[in-house]
């Protein structure tokens, strides 16, 4: 009887230890996923392809201060807002058109023809630089001399 107690009383340990060991194995385990989790979460991504395109800038006006334009290019469908504000003007209103926008080297030059669909059917014409500006052209799309000083630099997108 005696040897039996004994045998009960290792096997109740036996089985409360195990238990007690598959508890700790657990924890361990759910504290190694937590700990991947943040570490997926906190690590800085791989730069993804960015879809969407901002420049701003001002160009040129001839009775106005400025106009201030904020084109907006949809890389994966071709599409494109643009925002004209006529600056130190009676009215400085915004202006917004949208269109389409095509790419094309010419020249040596890698170009940008936009095509803006208000009716009006304006074409407007930008060269792309090294430095991710985009260089007013004139409106066949040739560079005009008096533009060269102007640019639409390209904002980041968060």
């Amino acid at each position: 009887m005696k040897s039996l107690f004994n045998l009960m009383l290792f096997v109740s340990a036996f089985v409360l230890i195990s238990c007690g060991q598959a508890k700790t194995d657990e924890s361990n385990l759910t504290e190694q996923q937590e700990t991947q989790q943040l570490a997926e979460q906190t690590a800085t991504p791989s730069a993804p392809k960015k879809n969407v395109s901002l420049y701003i800038g001002t160009l040129p006006c001839a009775d106005c201060q400025g106009i201030r334009v904020e084109l907006l290019l949809y890389n994966d469908s071709k599409k494109v807002r643009y925002s004209e504000q006529y600056m130190g003007s009676s009215d400085e209103q915004i202006i917004n058109y949208e269109g389409v926008f095509s790419e094309f080297t010419e020249d040596n030059m890698n170009k940008l023809k936009i095509e803006l669909t208000d009716g009006n059917d304006k074409v407007r014409f930008f060269a792309k630089t090294k430095n991710n500006e985009l260089i007013p052209l004139d409106k066949y799309g040739k560079t005009d001399n008096k533009l060269l000083n102007f640019s639409l630099k390209q904002e980041v997108i968060e």
